[in-house]
């Protein structure tokens, strides 16, 4: 069905794209990207070794977290704000001023980013592609395609995005000295897929000029979800990088190492999270019973399978680490070990959280989950990192998700019986 680009949708909501087929397509570019850890983790872990890797990741942590602050929630909430919106209007204006949002905000961003890596004692050519990775995501419009539920062509352009520099990893990344091209590519990849992307939202919307007063109120309006993403920070991509003020560059690696497979098995939540999020958004407004139905199937079959997967893993974990990382992270396995245990947490918080209260517009409810896991995972870490390195670190990481993954369990349980 093609939507006009200017005034009001016909009667009735418009009919979104089959559930199955693009969750289908979603998991088929995810899959493509998955070939990016798959290659690029081994060769790294080789070609640089622990002590070049350790500054790579810390990097990597470093631009994820500023991502998340230019990114300021509107991923989230710019998604469930153009699935609910009453008009073709009204979803070029959301982009509209979510974009100008985000250009107030980079130079802010930026300038931390600068500042945190002068801290680390990054090089300058490590910097500038950190930098540059950030604003190239931060500004990316992948969510408006998302809420439109669109996404065949922008999850082809975001997935090449990532795997061609990955490729171009292997050809110009061959020694330790080599680490700050891994950022630099990585920039490239997501500054092409981002011009990309907005040359197409421009294409189909004509979108108004907004104002510096409606870019602030867009701020404002999505400053929970921004809070709940900053307040994940401190037990998701802030990890590495609290890690890396405590321990040795070698306990950065033995973590990060784990980390990046673990977070890599988490990330196949990704496309039934892009499927889902914008879907449930429009029938918590159209048909809440229904939607309720959807999160409690979803729930089951997720976190089913999510077990299933971490019992996989660990008791493959020798194997695992053998042949993605090499025999240099033999301490990675017992790591490894303890972090599948944030796969099932994980599955089960996503759907409490983003299927179920961010549709519900229970932001601050969302909030107070992510708040009590950071809280968790920084009191831990300060505990047990100094004693016990990355495997403190992991620790930490499986009590903040189960905190948060209670807290959210409690409240759906308590919202839903209340209702019946």
């Amino acid at each position: 069905m093609t939507l006009p680009e200017h005034g009001s949708r016909p009667p009735g909501p418009p009919r979104p794209p089959r559930l199955a087929h693009a969750v289908a397509l979603l998991f088929s570019a995810h899959a493509a990207g998955l070939v990016v850890p798959l290659l690029t983790v081994p060769w790294l872990a080789r070609m640089l070794g622990p002590a070049g890797w350790a500054p790579v990741l810390v990097a990597q942590a470093l631009a994820n977290w500023a991502i998340l602050v230019l990114e300021f929630g509107f991923d989230l909430a710019g998604t469930r704000d153009v699935a609910q919106a009453e008009s073709h209007d009204a979803m070029a204006r959301t982009a509209a001023a979510v974009q100008r949002a985000r250009l107030l905000l980079t130079p802010l961003v930026a300038a931390g980013v600068v500042g945190v890596a002068l801290l680390l004692g990054h090089e300058t050519r490590l910097i500038a592609g950190t930098v540059g990775f950030v604003v190239a995501r931060g500004l990316s419009p992948y969510w408006f395609f998302q809420g439109k539920q669109r996404i065949r062509a922008a999850a082809l352009i975001d997935t090449l995005g990532k795997l061609l520099p990955a490729v171009a990893m292997f050809a110009l990344v061959s020694g330790a000295e080599d680490g700050w091209r891994v950022v630099a590519l990585q920039a490239i990849g997501a500054g092409l897929a981002t011009m990309a992307l907005t040359w197409r939202v421009h294409r189909q919307h004509a979108l108004p000029a907004v104002t510096t007063r409606e870019a602030l109120h867009a701020l404002r309006g999505a400053a929970p979800m921004f809070a709940a993403r900053a307040a994940s920070g401190l037990y998701l991509q802030a990890n590495t990088l609290i890690l890396s003020l405590m321990a040795p560059a070698i306990a950065v690696a033995t973590y990060g190492g784990a980390e990046r497979i673990v977070r890599a098995a988490i990330n196949l939540l990704n496309p039934l999270t892009q499927a889902l999020f914008p879907r449930i958004s429009q029938l918590a407004k159209e048909a809440p019973e229904q939607a309720l139905t959807e999160i409690r199937r979803t729930l089951m079959v997720l976190v089913g399978g999510a077990i299933a997967g971490a019992l996989i893993i660990a008791l493959f974990g020798h194997t695992v680490i053998a042949l993605l990382l090499g025999p240099s992270y033999a301490d990675s396995v017992a790591v490894l070990r303890v972090l599948v245990l944030a796969i099932p947490l994980v599955a089960a918080g996503t759907v409490l959280g983003i299927y179920w209260a961010l549709p519900w517009r229970r932001e601050r409810l969302f909030l107070g989950a992510i708040l009590l896991g950071g809280a968790v995972n920084l009191t831990l870490a300060a505990l047990l990192v100094p004693r016990w390195s990355a495997m403190g670190m992991a620790t930490a990481v499986i009590f903040a998700e189960l905190s948060v993954t209670t807290f959210l369990a409690v409240a759906f349980y308590r919202s839903t019986r209340s209702a019946q």
